[in-house]
């Protein structure tokens, strides 16, 4: 059927034609259709249509177009997408999609986002990550973490954060710190290092803590 005889036709009848007739239409005529009629169509034409038409469209048909479009699409309708699809996108995209779908993703994809966004994820997700990625977190993630992750990152990611935080690790990885950040623990946790570590601490930290160490010592004997 011709072209020209088949834009004459009202909508209604447009409709009824094959998706292959339907895409030889001008894109004018082709966005007035309903969004049933446009889901049967080829990507390829999809991707030419404008945003405001592009938006109607249902999440299963979405996902099927060019990554640039699909980014610009609302978040509600991206989360909607298979977990492949979803993977297609930018970093920057994916960040702003909720933690429950950024959740479902695989471990390749979440290594490629923000240490702000990986910090939100559940600590059995973080503890899934390369070490490398997790040595970039925020120590508030990497605190909570099970205890063979943190044995896991080199001790300088430890040693570089506040006192105040490090008193909540566990004692295995107090162990490893640096004396020179040991040494402003307070006596409370020092009194629980073994001997071997203690020993190193300066010299009026050690004498301040002697009475206390002597008495362990002894009842550990």
């Amino acid at each position: 059927m011709e072209t020209k005889i088949i834009e004459s036709l009202p909508l209604s009848c447009v409709r009824t034609l094959t998706a292959s007739c339907i895409e030889k239409l001008p894109l004018e005529t082709i966005q007035k259709l309903d969004v049933g009629c446009l889901s049967n169509l080829s990507s390829i034409i999809l991707n030419k249509l404008p945003m405001e038409t592009i938006t109607k469209l249902p999440p299963k048909v979405a996902e099927k177009l060019d990554v640039a479009i699909m980014e610009k699409l609302p978040v509600s309708t991206i989360e909607q997408f298979c977990v492949a699809n979803i993977e297609r996108l930018s970093p920057d995209t994916i960040a702003k999609l909720g933690i429950d779908t950024i959740k479902t993703l695989s471990v390749e994809c979440l290594e490629t986002l923000d240490p702000g966004t990986l910090k939100k994820l559940p600590e059995d997700i973080l503890a899934q990550l390369n070490p490398d990625v997790i040595e970039g977190l925020p120590f508030s993630a990497i605190k909570d973490l099970p205890l063979e992750n943190m044995r896991s990152l080199p001790v300088a990611v430890f040693n570089r954060q506040k006192v105040e935080d490090l008193v909540t690790l566990p004692l295995e990885i107090i162990e490893l710190l640096d004396i020179r950040v040991l040494s402003k623990f307070p006596p409370e946790i020092l009194q629980q290092l073994p001997p071997s570590i203690t020993m190193l601490l300066p010299a009026e930290i050690i004498t301040n803590l002697m009475p206390t160490l002597l008495l362990l010592w002894m009842s550990a004997r």
